[in-house]
């Protein structure tokens, strides 16, 4: 390629600096000047002047800078860039600039453009996210801040580059004087211009997007509350009334426990019979004084340990206590004969009474052992003996406590009372809240009562121990319910069912047999009959009526009395035709 000696490279106002670097590097020429207009681009940095400067140095080529514009003649005295005198051309239209430098140009602004994407996807990736849809648009929102924002930078560089900013070169003129002063305020007019314009931009869509969000959750609102309002809410409510008859009724029931089944043919139910036992033991004091001779009694165990035949003794036997009181056997007693096992005497023994010999207290002697005069001198007198295992009672002689019968049937009572109330209170923890206890079918009884003393006899106290038992049939209400309606059921008109919201029953308890567990009642039943109503049927019936078509159907009707429809909220006049948002009630159910 053939080399010339001089070469003046002309900029276009919109042309890029990275434009003008490949148009050098392609030039040949030896000298080489370089025309820019006033306000073009190119000064918009001292960066772009700079980076001339280094390639001219690079080829090794000398140059010169030919413009009127008064920052790029500032920029170039700084540099030490070589000025040539003023520019009176006309500034070179866009039009004139070749293909290449157009090519050249749309690549830097795709550049800052793609800069721009990228914040924005970042700032766009950083947005809350809400519901899918709401994302959505604010996605769309980003996209056009984006368009935006390169339409806004398009406009701010054609404003540098038209002399819009003039103010703003002027005062970098005055204010910045060095090379490093010079290169710090290049790369900062765009880089701001940008931020500043991004941040109008993202606060007016930021108001933007409040507005849109609170729109668009304003209209989603209303349209749910029109969707409520039509769909959701409507309601219709039918109350029907049935006409009815009463049915009044006895029946006699017998309660088994030995019944597990509900029977309506035998009348019978199923029954539980709870039975308590309580033992009661107490000292009542004897205070009834009387003038009293009286013999100690008490019994004793009679002993053979002499031979294996029995020993036959006469009542009246003397038996001398081991302190020398003298007892006689009240009645004839006969001791069994001794065991003999292995050549060795095993005793056996009888229970018999004794009485006392003489009158008086002294004879009232504690559990000692007895012998039997009338065998002394005989060997049967070791053989045979006698043991005492409580005291001696009733030995009076003089003025002493006397123990009446009255006194003793009175203190029997006192002790019944109290043994049936514990049992009738651990009875009531037993019947659990499914059962039920009728009054009368229950009963309390005395088992046996023990009495240390009888009447007559002297004593300061009397000891008495006493067994009570309470015994209750009871059984589940819910089971006499049943069978109740069962047998109202079976005396009803044949095209009538029975309301069971409305039977009463009364029992009354007849006669009870505790031991069998068996219980005779009088069932008084009442009831409401009324012929049955489809409620299914009636819904399909209305689903979309007016309330006086409603009304008007149920007017001839042998089943109904009174029907009446309601609606909600307050603005519906027809039943919905939605089934589920109809409600049909029967009284009485």
């Amino acid at each position: 390629m053939t080399s010339k000696k001089e070469e003046i490279i002309q900029v276009a106002e919109d042309e890029s600096v990275d434009s003008i670097l490949k148009r050098l590097e392609k030039s040949v020429a030896e000298k080489i000047i370089l025309f820019a207009p006033p306000n073009a681009y190119f000064f918009s940095s001292a960066e772009n002047l700079k980076a001339v400067q280094e390639k001219m140095e690079e080829k090794g080529v000398e140059w010169f800078l030919l413009t009127d514009d008064k920052l790029g003649q500032k920029y170039a005295g700084i540099l030490g860039v070589g000025l040539m005198g003023e520019v009176k051309k006309e500034r070179p239209s866009k039009k004139e600039a070749s293909p290449k430098e157009d090519a050249a140009e749309i690549e830097n602004f795709n550049k800052k453009r793609s800069s721009l994407g990228d914040w924005f996807s970042k700032f766009k990736h950083e947005l809350p996210t809400k519901k899918h849809s709401e994302k959505e648009g604010v996605e769309e929102i980003v996209d056009e801040m984006k368009e935006e924002a390169e339409q806004e930078e398009m406009a701010t560089l054609h404003r540098k580059k038209r002399g819009t900013d003039k103010k703003a070169k002027e005062e970098a003129e005055e204010e910045y004087e060095t090379e490093e002063d010079v290169l710090d305020y290049g790369s900062e007019p765009e880089e701001e211009v940008a931020f500043r314009s991004l941040k109008k931009i993202v606060k007016n869509h930021e108001n933007r997007f409040k507005k849109i969000t609170i729109i668009s959750f304003a209209s989603a609102v209303l349209l749910l509350m029109v969707f409520v309002a039509i769909f959701v809410l409507p309601e219709a409510t039918l109350e029907i009334k049935r006409k009815t008859t009463q049915l009044q009724m006895n029946f006699a029931i017998e309660l088994n426990k030995n019944t597990s089944v509900i029977d309506a043919v035998k009348n019978t139910l199923p029954a539980q019979l709870i039975q308590i036992q309580k033992d009661v033991s107490k000292d009542f004091p004897v205070d009834n004084k009387q003038v009293l001779r009286a013999k100690a009694q008490g019994e004793i165990s009679i002993y053979n340990n002499y031979s294996s035949k029995p020993q036959t003794l006469v009542a009246t036997t003397r038996f001398l206590a081991e302190g020398g009181k003298l007892f006689r056997l009240v009645n004839k007693v006969v001791v069994p004969g001794a065991l003999i096992e292995n050549g060795k005497i095993i005793p056996r023994s009888i229970k018999a009474a004794v009485i006392a010999d003489q009158t008086g207290p002294e004879y009232n002697i504690g559990p000692t052992k007895f012998s039997i005069p009338g065998f002394m001198g005989d060997p049967r007198y070791l053989g045979f003996y006698g043991v005492s295992e409580k005291s001696m009672i009733g030995g009076a002689n003089g003025q002493v406590n006397v123990v009446t019968k009255d006194f003793i049937n009175s203190s029997i009572d006192s002790l019944k009372d109290e043994a049936l109330k514990l049992a009738q209170a651990d009875l009531q923890n037993r019947i659990t809240s499914d059962l039920t206890l009728l009054d009368g079918a229950s009963k309390g009884r005395v088992i046996s009562v023990k009495s240390n003393v009888s009447a007559g006899e002297s004593a300061n106290s009397l000891h008495l121990t006493l067994t009570a038992e309470y015994d209750a049939v009871v059984f589940n209400m819910k089971d006499l319910k049943s069978l109740g309606v069962k047998l109202l059921e079976k005396n009803s008109p044949k095209d009538q069912e029975v309301v069971s919201s409305t039977v009463s029953l009364t029992p009354i308890v007849g006669s009870a047999d505790f031991d069998k567990g068996v219980m005779a009642l009088q069932l008084s039943a009442k009831a409401l009959t009324a012929k049955p109503i489809n409620k299914n049927e009636i819904r399909s019936k209305i689903l979309g009526l007016k309330s006086q078509n409603v009304s008007d159907m149920f007017l001839q009707n042998d089943v109904i009395e009174e029907a009446k429809l309601t609606f909600w909220p307050f603005w519906v006049s027809s039943v919905p035709t939605n089934s589920s948002r109809v409600n049909v009630n029967v009284e009485p159910q």
